[in-house]
């Protein structure tokens, strides 16, 4: 994995005089996240939403969901446990997804990060900061290889992934699977 790069990333963004970070979710997350999530789609650029068109109560229930998924010992030959991590900027601009292993079926495509940036928050640079915040997370947690997928015909995401040191592992007639 290209920790340094994203070490890079980290000083620029300091640099630039801007207080980005990620933000562990927790059941308690309020309004201003509820917002952000209504801003990404259902399924966009192949990253899943299950909380657009939610309404708060449900979203508060998803929440629940959420973090008990960041479980290590969540999960079975289907789901996998993830962590998922809020990108702030003095508000939410995104939010991303680590996934602590792979099964069988994310393997083949699928990965270990994932994230979105909401509509209004797009092309200022937020999903190379996120997807480096989350590759440091993944150091942390001790996750190796990581492997990302990417819809061929995302060009930004296939770029982001890229300038963070993704190298290209194998293709699908529809995505792109990098590893670090």
């Amino acid at each position: 994995m290209k920790i340094l790069d994203s070490i890079i990333v980290t000083k620029l963004i300091a640099e630039e005089g801007r207080i980005m970070k990620l933000i562990k979710l927790t059941p308690q997350d309020g309004q201003p996240y509820y917002q952000l999530l209504q801003n990404i789609g259902r399924f966009e650029n192949g990253f899943e939403n299950k909380v657009k068109d939610y309404d708060y109560e449900q979203y508060l229930q998803w929440l629940i969901e959420a973090d008990t998924q960041a479980d290590p010992s969540f999960g079975d030959e289907k789901m996998v446990p993830q962590v998922t991590y809020w990108m702030w900027d003095g508000h939410p601009v995104g939010i991303g997804r680590v996934r602590l292993r792979l099964n069988a079926q994310l393997l083949e495509s699928g990965g270990n990060v994932a994230y979105a940036i909401a509509k209004n928050e797009r092309r200022k640079d937020y999903g190379n900061a996120l997807l480096a915040l989350l590759l440091q997370e993944c150091e942390k947690l001790q996750v190796s290889p990581v492997q990302a997928s990417v819809n061929k015909d995302n060009e930004a995401s296939n770029k982001v992934v890229v300038k963070n040191g993704g190298c290209l592992f194998k293709q699908t007639n529809i995505e792109n699977i990098y590893r670090w």
